[in-house]
């Protein structure tokens, strides 16, 4: 993950990636109130909250572009927050690239988080072990049928 206003890099691992105040993507102007963690797991991405709140600011850059995600071909996304206001509209979705738009929108004192759930698309059409045994089936009565008529 790189940050595209500080061009900091973040070294995606098992863990949290990016805890502020401690990180220097801290230095953006959303998040120098309360503590803030960015985690990407697998197949996840979350961010948490935890302050006093920030108020909803149109002038502040509140935008999270998550880039790079090489290799899991991202198909679908699900959205779980308790941010209001925050639903998958204000999500722009890339085959390796997420941007989440939380401009105009306060986060409530407390805490407050998203997580996205991304569903790959692997390309892989592999026939559930059912519907063989139902093709297996129908071959083996198709072939029984043939055999009784001749």
């Amino acid at each position: 993950y790189r940050d595209s206003f500080t061009q900091d890099a973040l070294a995606v691992g098992a863990g949290v990636e990016a805890n502020c105040p401690v990180s220097n993507l801290c230095a953006l102007a959303p998040f120098q109130t309360g503590s803030h963690q960015v985690d990407i797991g697998d197949t996840s991405i979350t961010y948490r909250y935890v302050g006093d709140g920030v108020a909803a600011d149109s002038a502040k850059v509140s935008t999270f572009y998550f880039g790079n995600l090489t290799g899991l071909d991202v198909a679908n996304l699900v959205l779980t927050t308790d941010i209001f206001g925050l639903d998958l509209s204000r999500v722009t979705l890339d085959t390796d690239s997420v941007t989440v738009d939380m401009s105009r929108l306060a986060l409530q004192p407390g805490s407050a988080f998203f997580r996205l759930g991304l569903e790959t698309d692997t390309g892989n059409n592999v026939p559930e072990p059912g519907s063989m045994a139902l093709v297996g089936l129908a071959l083996a009565g198709l072939a029984a049928a043939k055999r009784r008529r001749a």
